[in-house]
């Protein structure tokens, strides 16, 4: 999703967290691991909750560094 986007009713509670970091790199969204693919592709699917939620997404390399993102998104039912 992109930063500061709504949601509202039925099917668009559930929502895919994707993007691409490098392959060697482990991706926790909301400290929850994320499916990883071989090329560096990652997705998580997350329940959002009543009014803003706050995502973010960490990714580690092998190294231990880490590169951090926030998003907010909005849920009206």
């Amino acid at each position: 999703p992109a930063d500061g986007q709504s949601f509202n009713g039925g099917d668009n509670r559930t929502i895919t967290v994707s993007g691409k970091t490098t392959d060697d790199a482990k991706v926790t969204v909301n400290g929850f691991w994320a499916v990883m693919q071989p090329d560096g592709m990652f997705r998580y699917r997350l329940t959002l909750q009543d009014g803003e939620n706050q995502i973010k997404i960490v990714s580690t390399d092998e190294a231990n560094n880490k590169t951090e993102k926030s998003l907010k998104v909005t849920y009206a039912p």
